[in-house]
């Protein structure tokens, strides 16, 4: 009943390692990035897509459905919904990355600022 208030999904989640080994093998993954302006002023993700979560529902289509992409936010919660909505309109290689920035921060990047 209440499925769309989980924090995780182990269907469609990656850790930021996963990430991290999919971006390094250069594969053509995108990653993409639901926050706020004033959030990626404070620290963003080396080569990462912009569209923030509001706008995500007009600008979707920008994105091609034939690439994996991992979307990230600053905790996971708005990246898994933006997933989920990207699934849901036909971009099976959707992927949350769990934790979002504040994840990555801790175990991949210590270098970027947290907030």
């Amino acid at each position: 009943m209440f499925e769309f208030l989980k924090k995780s999904d182990p269907t469609i989640d990656m850790t930021p390692q996963q990430v991290k080994a999919r971006l390094d093998a250069a594969d053509g993954a995108i990653l993409l990035d639901v926050r706020e302006s004033w959030e990626r002023d404070i620290a963003t993700i080396d080569g990462a897509s912009w569209i923030p979560m509001d706008e995500l529902e007009e600008k979707f289509s920008q994105l091609d459905t034939g690439k994996e992409i991992v979307v990230y936010c600053h905790s996971g919660g708005r990246s898994l919904r933006a997933t989920r909505f990207l699934r849901g309109k036909g971009f099976t290689r959707a992927y949350n990355l769990k934790g979002g920035i504040s994840a990555w921060t801790e175990t991949i990047d210590s270098s970027l600022r947290k907030y």
